[in-house]
C-alpha cells in the first residue's frame, strides 16, 4: 500500500508538471487569443490547488502592488490618449498580472523533479518563444525574402501582421543564445547522467536556433547579452570551473561541443554563407555599434519633466520609439508608470542575490541569471511594451518563478564537485 501511495503521488506530480509545460509552451508560442488564455488557465489551476497562499507575504504583495499600479496607470493613460482600446487595456493588464502571480504561486515541491520541474516549466515557455521566432522568420524568408534581408521585417507565423522584428524577435531570440554559459554547468545538476545530457541538449538546441535567427535578423543586442552573461557566469562559478575537469564532466562537454560542430557544418552554412557575408558583415562594417537609440535616449531624458504625462510629446529625433523600456513608458504614459516600473524591477534584485548566494545547483543559478540578463539587456535597448505585451508578461512570469525559488532557496543544496571518479 505504501508503494502504491508513493507511485500515485509521483503520477500526480508528473501530471501537474506536464500540464504546466504544455500550457507555458502554448503561452510562449504567441498564438493570438490562445496564448493569453493559456496564462489564465495556469492562473486558475494555481487557484484551484490553493497555491495562491504562496503569495501571501508582505514582500511579494509590495512587488505585486507596484506592478499592478504600473500596469493600471500605464494602460489607463494610453486608453485616455486613445492609443489602445478598453478591451486591449484590460486584456494586457490581466495577462501581465496573472503571469507574475502564477510564477510566484507555482508550488515547486508539488512538481515532479522539484526545482528542476520548475526549470522545465520556464524552459518550455522559452521554447515556445524561440520556436515562434523560428517559424516566423522561416515563413517570411520563403514568402518575402527581400523583406527580411533588406528591410529587416518579419511577418507573424500566425497571421499576416508585420512584426517589428528588430525589437520584438530580437528579444525572443536573445533568450536562447544567452543561455550558452549554462552549458558549462550541466554536470552540477543533481540528477542521473541521462538527465544531465537531456538538459544540455535542450539548452544547446535553444542556443543554436537563437543564433540562427539572430544571424538572419542581424540583431546586435543578443551578442551583448551573451557576452555579459558569460562574464557574470564565469565569475559566479569560478571555483566550480577550476575543479570541473573530471572524466564525466569532460565527456559531457565534449558531447555538447561535438553536437555544436555537427550543426555548424551542415547544409545550413551553405545556404546562409553569402547572406552572412554580404549583408550582416557589411552592416556591422558600415554601422558598427552606432545606433540612433543613444540620441533618442538623450532627448527623452532631457524632456522627462517637460512632459510628465507622456502623450508622445517629447521630441526624440526621427525615431518612433525611444528604444528603452522605461523611457518608452515615460514617452507614452509619463513619469508615474515609469517610476512604478523602475521600483518594481529594483525590488527584484534581492531575489537574484538570494539565489546567487544560495546552495542551489549552479546550473539552475546560472540559467536563471542568464535569462535575467537577457531580459535586462532587451529592456535597456528595446521598447518591450510597444513590441509585445506578451513578452513583458513572460518576463513577469520569469520574475515570479525567481521570487518563488529565492523564497525557498534554503531547501536546495548545491552538490560538492567530486574530483575523483
Amino acid at each position: 500500500m505504501g508503494v502504491y501511495r508513493i507511485n500515485l503521488n509521483i503520477l500526480k506530480n508528473t501530471a501537474i508538471l506536464a500540464t504546466f509545460i504544455i500550457i507555458f509552451f502554448i503561452f510562449g508560442l504567441n498564438i493570438p487569443t490562445y496564448s493569453t488564455a493559456a496564462i489564465v488557465v495556469a492562473f486558475s489551476i494555481c487557484l484551484m490547488f490553493g497555491w495562491y497562499s504562496n503569495c501571501l507575504n508582505t514582500n511579494f504583495l509590495i512587488k505585486l502592488s507596484l506592478l499592478s499600479f504600473f500596469t493600471g496607470s500605464y494602460y489607463l493613460i494610453l486608453y485616455l490618449y486613445g492609443d489602445v482600446t478598453l478591451r486591449s487595456a484590460l486584456t494586457n493588464s490581466i495577462l501581465i498580472i496573472c503571469a507574475y502571480i502564477t510564477g510566484r504561486s507555482i508550488n515547486v515541491p508539488s512538481l515532479q523533479g522539484d526545482i528542476y520541474g520548475a526549470i522545465l516549466i520556464l524552459l518550455s515557455m522559452i521554447a515556445g518563444l524561440i520556436i515562434f521566432t523560428l517559424l516566423s522568420v522561416n515563413i517570411s524568408i520563403l514568402d518575402k525574402p527581400e523583406m527580411v534581408v533588406v528591410s529587416r521585417q518579419v511577418q507573424s507565423f500566425w497571421d499576416a501582421d508585420v512584426l517589428q522584428q528588430a525589437t520584438f524577435l530580437g528579444v525572443l531570440s536573445s533568450l536562447g543564445s544567452t543561455l550558452m554559459p549554462a552549458l558549462l554547468y550541466v554536470d552540477s545538476i543533481k540528477m542521473n547522467h541521462i538527465y544531465k545530457i537531456c538538459f544540455g541538449l535542450i539548452v544547446l538546441s535553444f542556443v543554436l536556433i537563437a543564433l540562427y535567427v539572430g544571424t538572419l535578423l542581424q540583431n546586435r543586442l543578443p551578442h551583448f547579452s551573451l557576452l555579459l552573461a558569460l562574464l557574470i557566469s564565469l565569475f559566479i562559478g569560478r571555483k566550480y570551473l577550476l575543479r570541473l575537469f573530471n572524466r564525466r564532466a569532460i565527456s559531457i562537454m565534449i558531447f555538447l561541443i561535438v553536437g555544436l560542430s555537427v550543426f555548424l557544418f551542415t547544409n545550413i552554412i551553405d545556404h546562409i554563407y553569402s547572406f552572412v557575408y554580404n549583408v550582416i558583415y557589411v552592416r556591422f562594417q558600415s554601422e558598427g555599434l552606432d545606433t540612433y537609440r543613444y540620441v533618442s535616449w538623450s532627448y527623452m531624458i532631457g524632456g522627462l519633466f517637460d512632459s510628465p504625462f507622456g502623450g508622445r510629446s517629447v521630441y526624440i529625433g526621427n525615431a518612433s520609439y525611444v528604444h528603452n523600456l522605461w523611457l518608452d513608458v515615460a514617452f507614452r504614459a509619463g513619469l508615474i508608470p515609469m517610476l512604478c516600473l523602475i521600483m518594481f524591477h529594483i525590488a527584484q534584485i534581492k531575489s537574484f542575490i538570494s539565489i546567487i548566494k544560495s546552495n542551489m545547483t549552479l546550473f539552475v543559478v546560472i540559467l536563471l541569471v542568464c535569462v535575467g540578463i537577457s531580459f535586462l539587456v532587451s529592456f535597456v535597448g528595446d521598447p518591450t511594451m510597444d513590441s509585445s505585451p506578451l513578452s513583458f508578461a513572460a518576463s513577469c512570469f520569469f520574475l515570479g518563478i525567481v521570487n518563488s525559488l529565492a523564497f525557498g532557496s534554503r531547501n536546495y543544496e548545491r552538490p560538492s564537485v567530486r574530483t575523483n571518479e
